[in-house]
């Protein structure tokens, strides 16, 4: 009799131990602490700035190969004056998106169920990604200003540098729309299983 009242009490007691482990693992209740929230929407935003003066030098340098065909050596050099400061601007926009990173990756661990911790940390390596190839872009960019207003100030040939600059930024705004993409996706499905 004593041993089979041994034997239900281990077995309840296993039973109770799994119990407590499966809602650890599988029944938490989503939480996302505020300073991640706050640190996320302060990314994006940030993200807007840098597109936005991303968009604004590809633009310029448009404008700018338009004006060196045409000539006008003054307003293409005018215009890469503006667009360096563009460039600038987006570099610190960089580090703005960085200490946002840093804010959300201090709160990683506060993050439930398990699922939504590990995808937000996905997100991050992703945003941690695309920072690396802006800081690249945004050098290759800023190269190929100085090439160009070197260009306007002595009429040096610096097509060969200018190419090669071009295909580099390219690659590099390749990088970041495809991490771009993968950040959006993994906040997505962070999204849906925090709000189940």
């Amino acid at each position: 009799m004593r041993i089979g009242k041994s034997i239900i009490f281990w077995v309840a007691a296993t039973l109770f131990l799994i119990g407590i482990v499966l809602r650890h693992f599988f029944f938490q209740e989503a939480f996302v602490p505020k300073d991640f929230t706050d640190a996320r929407q302060n990314s994006v935003n940030v993200a807007h700035t840098i597109n936005r003066l991303s968009t604004d030098s590809l633009i310029d340098l448009s404008r700018i190969a338009q004006m060196d065909r045409e000539g006008k050596d003054l307003e293409a050099l005018q215009l890469v004056e503006k667009a360096l400061e563009n460039n600038r601007q987006a570099r610190e926009a960089a580090v703005r998106l960085y200490s946002s990173l840093q804010v959300m990756s201090k709160n990683l661990e506060f993050i439930s169920p398990w699922r939504a911790r590990n995808i937000a940390t996905e997100a991050l390596s992703y945003q941690i990604g695309l920072i690396n190839h802006l800081i690249v872009y945004h050098d290759f960019l800023n190269q190929l200003f100085q090439v160009l207003e070197e260009k306007f100030h002595t009429g040096k040939n610096s097509d060969t540098q200018i190419t090669f600059l071009i295909n580099r930024i390219n690659d590099a705004v390749d990088a970041i729309t495809l991490l771009n993409k993968k950040f959006n996706d993994a906040m997505l499905k962070l999204d849906r299983i925090i709000t189940k």
